[in-house]
């Protein structure tokens, strides 16, 4: 059994604010209001995950 380990990296509040927008507008969205966008995005506890992959399997080429 191959045991995973994970490092969490806590945000504040700003950032993650910041950062929803950021990946919102990364994703092709758009929002007329984006200080209508915010509260709305921390009522309903969005999140934001990101991963680093420490290693990538594949099968030859490029």
């Amino acid at each position: 059994m191959r045991i995973r380990r994970f490092v969490a990296k806590v945000i504040d509040a700003e950032r993650q604010r910041l950062l929803l927008r950021e990946i919102f507008t990364a994703a092709g969205g758009t929002h007329d209001d984006f200080d209508e966008y915010d509260p709305v995005m921390a009522s309903e506890r969005r999140a934001a995950v990101l991963l680093t992959p420490a290693r990538v399997y594949g099968v030859g080429g490029t």
